[in-house]
């Protein structure tokens, strides 16, 4: 009895190893089968993550391809826009329209030159003595200017110009005096040609007066110049003044 106790006693302990053997290899086996699904599943997490990143990463590419695309073709259509402007602006006239151009400005041109030939037709012409008055006050005037200017110049200076003032003024006497000698019948032109023969000697002598003041100075021969210069232009407008027609 106590042996078969003791048999009973020893396969119930090798029944509880195997059980618990049997039980560990069971949990063992599971543990690694879990393991291995989590394992799945980390992996399956990590390429779910990869391949939504790289759809991103595609999506942004897409989306600024997009909006290059826009950009150009917002810079196309603007470009296209100003040629079609400067296409507009700058359009050929047809012949039709430049032929009628040159038309009104030919007419244009003949009413104007008709224009000025009536207003020069309705002023009064000048006189015989206003002509040459104009060209005897432009002699003045152009050496009033001359003598404005004569702050710099040296003595010398003076004299050259104040010479070369008398010899203008002297032409111009002389070509006025041959023109009234042609208008003037020769009796008429005897008296003139005797009055003139004594204005030059008064003249020269009123020069000599004028220039003794300044006797042996460097004045002396300017002022002599001065007053032949001033009278002969008096002259020559008087001249002119008497013997032409208003």
């Amino acid at each position: 009895m106590k042996k078969n106790m003791k048999a009973i006693f020893i396969v119930s302990i090798l029944f509880i190893i195997g059980v618990g053997i049997f039980g560990l290899a069971n949990g063992n086996l599971k543990f690694g089968r879990n393991n291995s699904k989590y394992g799945s599943l980390s992996n399956d997490f990590k390429k779910s993550n990869e391949e939504n990143e790289s759809a991103k990463v595609v999506e942004q590419t897409k989306e600024e391809e997009l909006a290059d695309t826009n950009d150009k073709n917002e810079v196309n259509n603007s470009t296209q826009s100003m040629q079609s402007n400067m296409s507009d602006d700058t359009s050929v006239p047809d012949s039709k329209e430049v032929t009628q151009t040159e038309e009104d400005a030919q007419e244009y041109t003949l009413f104007a030159t008709d224009e000025l030939s009536d207003e020069k037709a309705k002023e009064p012409e000048k006189t015989e003595k206003e002509q040459y008055i104009e060209r005897l006050n432009s002699i003045t005037i152009y050496y009033d200017d001359l003598w404005s200017r004569t702050d710099s110049f040296s003595m010398v200076d003076m004299k050259e110009l104040k010479n070369q003032e008398y010899t203008k003024w002297d032409d111009e006497l002389n070509t006025i005096y041959q023109l009234i000698k042609k208008k003037l019948p020769e009796d008429k032109f005897i008296v003139l040609r005797d009055e003139e023969r004594e204005w030059i000697t008064r003249r020269d002598e009123q020069a000599a007066l004028a220039s003794s003041k300044y006797a042996g100075g460097s004045m002396e021969s300017l002022e002599y110049m001065a007053v032949m210069t001033e009278l002969t232009k008096e002259r020559t407008y008087e001249l002119v003044d008497i013997y032409f027609e208003e």
